[in-house]
């Protein structure tokens, strides 16, 4: 039988919001993908991570923090349409700068109201009977 072990190692700070779990499980579909020599479909892969998410850790979240990790480009902005989950990459004009600041305000959807909040806004299912 064979397995994988690695190790991991960041420096993104604990609950910061920058979506590092599901940059590591994008980062990790795309490493068994090279490693298995199958073509990299983002769609696919970001709904793979999200349902991680949401089965495993018990977040329901959404679609855009994998999808991005998963179809972004260096230097440009994601359009996500979330109905079709087509995306268009989109250029940053030239001289802007992106800054990403550690506020050391944390969240914690798990610990949240998060899942309670999106069950609000979601279509309530009707039972016929």
């Amino acid at each position: 039988m064979k397995g994988w072990q690695g190790v991991l190692q960041g420096d993104v700070p604990l609950a910061a919001g920058l979506s590092s779990s599901a940059a590591l499980e994008m980062a990790t579909a795309r490493a068994f993908a090279v490693a298995a020599d199958l073509a990299w479909e983002p769609v696919p892969m970001a709904k793979l991570g999200q349902r991680a998410e949401n089965r495993w850790v018990g977040v329901n979240c959404g679609i855009m923090d994998q999808l991005i990790s998963a179809a972004g480009r260096a230097g440009h902005a994601l359009l996500i349409d979330c109905r079709s989950l087509e995306t268009q990459p989109v250029p940053f004009p030239p001289g802007i700068a992106v800054v990403v600041l550690d506020t050391a305000t944390r969240r914690g959807l798990v610990d949240s109201a998060y899942n309670e909040r999106r069950s609000q806004c979601e279509p309530q299912r009707v039972s016929s009977g």
